[in-house]
C-alpha cells in the first residue's frame, strides 16, 4: 500500500493559553482562550485517501501512517477502531465546543455520528471511491460536558449498489 511520508501525519488540534503573565480578558471579563490545529493540505490527503482500498487507508489512520481528514482533527475526533463494515471514534470535547447552555453543541455529536458512518462504509470500499452522506437522523438522549469522552461506533446495516444503510451509537464514558 501507500504511506504517507514522515511528518504527512496532522498534528491534533490542542487549547492553549496566552503565553506567560496575566491571561487577556474579553470585554466580558472572561479569560481569552485560543485552539490551535494544523493538518495536512487536503490534496495530499485525498490524493493518498484515493490511492488504496478503503479499509488500508482507515487503518492507516489508526496506525498513524495516513493523515485524518482535517475536519476530524478540527472538532478533535480521532479515529481508534476500523473493521469489516465497522469503525469507532472518540472524542474528548474542549471549551470550543460549547453552545449556549454550556454543554458541547449538538452538532458535534452529528459530526461523530457521520464520521462514523461514512468511515464504516468507507471501509468496504475499492481503491478510488467516494462516498457522501445524503440523509442523516440523530437522536440525541443526553447531553456531553467538556472533558466528556465519547466513544462513538458505527455499522453497515445494509449497503446496496448506491445507497447504504449505516448505523452509529454514541456513549458516554
Amino acid at each position: 500500500g501507500v504511506a504517507a511520508e514522515k511528518g504527512d501525519v496532522a498534528a491534533r488540534s490542542h487549547v492553549v493559553d496566552d503565553a506567560g503573565g496575566e491571561p487577556r480578558r474579553s470585554e466580558l471579563g472572561g479569560a481569552l482562550r485560543g485552539k490551535v490545529v494544523t493538518w495536512e493540505a487536503s490534496p495530499r490527503t485525498s490524493e493518498l485517501a484515493g490511492s488504496v482500498p478503503g479499509r488500508e487507508y482507515l487503518q492507516g489512520i489508526v496506525d498513524g501512517r495516513m493523515p485524518p481528514p482535517p475536519y476530524a482533527d478540527l472538532v478533535g475526533a480521532r479515529l481508534i477502531a476500523v473493521g469489516e463494515g465497522t469503525a469507532t471514534f472518540e472524542c474528548t470535547p474542549d471549551e470550543a465546543t460549547l453552545n449556549i447552555a454550556g454543554i458541547a453543541h449538538g452538532g458535534l455529536l452529528a459530526s461523530l455520528l457521520d464520521f462514523a458512518c461514512g468511515c464504516s462504509l468507507h471501509s468496504l470500499q475499492p481503491a478510488g471511491t467516494v462516498i457522501a452522506t445524503v440523509e442523516m437522523k440523530c437522536n440525541y438522549m443526553a447531553p456531553i460536558g467538556v472533558g466528556q469522552r465519547v466513544e462513538v461506533h458505527g455499522r453497515v446495516v445494509r449497503a446496496g449498489r448506491k445507497i447504504a444503510f449505516i448505523e452509529a451509537e454514541a456513549s458516554m464514558m
